[in-house]
């Protein structure tokens, strides 16, 4: 995480009274949007920093397409499914 703060300039959580780095919704964006780009997507870091400088130079431009929202929420709505039948499995081999 510290190297990924000093590699994207604009990943700079705060810190709170003992020194602890403190992220913010904004910094947690940002860490989904570089993980992506890097893991997903094939990025360099470089590849990755202009990425997001393009992204975030504008006024109010997001991180994330309104499409990857809505991918993330089905993600969610899958993970919360398949936890329910697996606690429907052990239920039905215990018993």
């Amino acid at each position: 995480m510290r190297y990924w703060e000093s590699e994207f300039p604009t990943l700079s959580p705060g810190k709170n009274r003992a020194g602890q780095r403190i992220f913010r919704s904004k910094d947690l964006e940002l860490i989904d949007a570089i993980s992506r780009l890097l893991y997903e997507e094939g990025y360099t870091i470089a590849g990755a920093r202009k990425k997001l400088g393009d992204r975030t130079a504008g006024a109010g431009l997001p991180l994330f397409k309104k499409k990857d929202l809505s991918y993330r929420k089905v993600c969610l709505e899958v993970r919360k499914e398949l936890g329910s039948l697996a606690d429907h499995l052990r239920r039905d081999l215990s018993g």
